[in-house]
């Protein structure tokens, strides 16, 4: 019983190394910061519609629908967890037309919504950045350019 623990243990271990290994790794508060007035209008617009809507919409009270944590333009990206229980331990972006993927830095959670247009991330300075269908001329986006 105690070599199938250790066994499995191993198992586990080399999967967790092989996902941190083998993505490039974003560092979101190293991109170049970009004011929200400075992001196009289409951009302006997703965010404040999602803030009106607080993140989800109950259709005939029955079922929740939840936002994505990625709004794409011009591109098909995908948000990907590690997580252990109730914690999460990793974010990983997905980009789905080739399967590359970049590993946020740091075990903590990253502010959303994450804008994606064409190669272009950009993502919020701090959380909250939408709340309530508004958001400030001045808050702050980090753009990063992904290869």
């Amino acid at each position: 019983m105690k070599k199938w623990i250790i066994i499995t243990g191993l198992i586990v271990l080399s999967v967790i190394s092989y996902l941190f290994i083998n993505s490039r790794i974003i560092d979101y508060t190293d991109g170049t910061p970009v004011k929200y007035m400075e992001l196009p209008k289409e951009v302006q617009d997703s965010l404040v519609w999602r803030g009106r809507h607080d993140g989800c919409v109950s259709i005939e009270d029955t079922v929740i629908v939840r936002y994505k944590p990625v709004i794409c333009f011009d591109s098909d990206y995908t948000m990907l967890y590690f997580d252990v229980g109730p914690w999460t331990f990793a974010h990983f972006l997905k980009r789905n037309s080739d399967g590359k993927i970049w590993k946020f830095k740091g075990i903590y959670n990253i502010p959303k919504p994450i804008v994606t247009i064409g190669d272009t991330l950009y993502v919020p300075s701090e959380y909250n950045i939408n709340s309530g269908g508004r958001v400030d001329n001045n808050a702050v986006f980090y753009r990063h350019i992904l290869k």
